[in-house]
């Protein structure tokens, strides 16, 4: 993990956690497993304090941001201000940006 995660591009990474659904018994203790690992990772990082608190703030402007595009998305098509390819990258990137979110308030919880 030290080569996909550094401190250079800790702001453009996506880091996505699969559970087995095989054994779904076992959901929460991996989900604690794999998170606690790349908590130890990102620690590892040093990233500066303030950093973390810039990239949270994006975090929840891209969040607020996903939940007023979909509160709105009728208005968008139907003024046409958004051509299709660039709302769909949109939310995209409002998605990944919500489990970046999502994964931190993890860590945040679990330390």
């Amino acid at each position: 993990m030290k080569f996909a995660l550094t401190p250079d591009n800790f702001e453009h990474t996506l880091g996505v956690i699969v559970i087995d659904m095989a054994e779904p018994w076992t959901i929460m203790e991996n989900l604690n497993k794999w998170t606690e690992v790349l908590r130890r990772h990102i620690d590892t990082l040093r990233i500066p304090p303030e950093k973390m608190q810039e990239w949270e703030q994006r975090c929840k402007c891209y969040l607020d941001l996903l939940l007023f595009v979909r509160k709105n998305l009728n208005l968008y098509s139907q003024l046409k201000l958004v051509h299709l390819r660039e709302l769909c990258w949109l939310l995209f990137v409002c998605f990944a940006l919500l489990l970046l979110l999502l994964l931190f308030v993890l860590f945040v919880f679990l330390v």
